[in-house]
């Protein structure tokens, strides 16, 4: 088993699900800023498309947190089942669940800016 592997990937969807909510929680309060959120010509235009866009995100940035929560979830069990049992498949596992994590979030968070985009322009 791969454990720098495991660990680093599981990390990085940890670390984009605690981003997503607090953008969808506390970054929407917070304004056009320069460190944290959905940052396009039209979100950063105005707060109230600020505000707008990220309320439009919203559901995409909360099925990225759930993402990141289900890999988390699923890639200890099969760390587990893998350490136990010596299983190469639950090891091949372990590490492909979140790979594919990560490429379910950006998915989403492409998504995610474009719908906060498209929100914010009637803000204008």
């Amino acid at each position: 088993m791969n454990a720098p592997a495991i660990l680093s990937l599981t990390l990085g969807v940890v670390l984009i699900g605690a981003l997503c909510a607090l953008s969808r929680n506390q970054v929407a309060d917070l304004g056009p800023n320069s460190v944290i959120g959905l940052k396009t010509k039209a979100t950063t235009a105005s707060p109230e498309g600020w505000r707008i866009g990220h309320e439009a995100a919203s559901s995409l940035l909360r099925a990225a947190l759930i993402t990141a929560t289900v890999v988390v979830a699923v890639t200890a069990g099969t760390s587990v089942v893998s350490v136990v049992s010596g299983s190469g498949t639950a090891a091949g596992l372990a590490v492909t669940v979140p790979a594919v994590g990560l490429g379910v979030q950006a998915i989403l968070m492409v998504l995610a800016t474009v719908r906060a985009d498209k929100a914010a322009r009637t803000a204008r």
